[in-house]
């Protein structure tokens, strides 16, 4: 059942106190995330720099957590590849081939002109990578969840 955004921001709400700032959030521990980990029949699949430390950082690891428990997930849902300074190709593509999923989602610049160049059968979306949501105005950061989820909802059905 695809949800609104309204019901989305309702549901976020529930999820933190947005007027207060206090979140229930558990941050990932340092082995959760690693180039080319999760759940090798994911239907999502996140691409990014510096996801392990971005995902210790509070701010920045509920904004991803928020927007998957939005849809219904939580991290283990998901596979994660870590960009490196290597951005090596041929290992995205391998593992883009063997877990296969319906959506992955690019956060920020570092994995676009990787995962450009993959080839198959997923919808990309680009987001702008949770670091600069600290930057951004509380209703910017929370539209930015909210993207996240109607997008996973969109291409995945929940």
């Amino acid at each position: 059942m695809s949800e609104t955004r309204v019901e989305k921001l309702t549901a976020l709400q529930e999820f933190c106190n947005l007027e207060t700032g206090v979140l229930h959030y558990q941050a990932f521990r340092e082995e959760d995330i690693l180039r080319g980990k999760g759940r090798m029949d994911a239907d999502v699949m996140f691409v990014g720099e510096g996801l392990r430390e971005m995902l210790h950082m509070e701010e920045m690891g509920f904004s991803v957590i928020a927007g998957l428990r939005l849809s219904g997930m939580k991290k283990e849902d998901c596979y994660w590849w870590e960009v490196g300074e290597d951005n090596d190709e041929e290992e995205l593509q391998r593992e883009l081939d063997e877990v296969g999923p319906e959506l992955v989602v690019v956060l920020g610049e570092e994995g676009k002109g990787v995962v450009s160049r993959a080839t198959g059968e997923w919808k990309v979306l680009q987001m702008k990578h949770p670091g600069v949501l600290r930057n951004l105005a509380p209703e910017k950061r929370y539209g930015w969840i909210v993207k996240l989820s109607l997008e996973i909802d969109k291409v995945i059905g929940r």
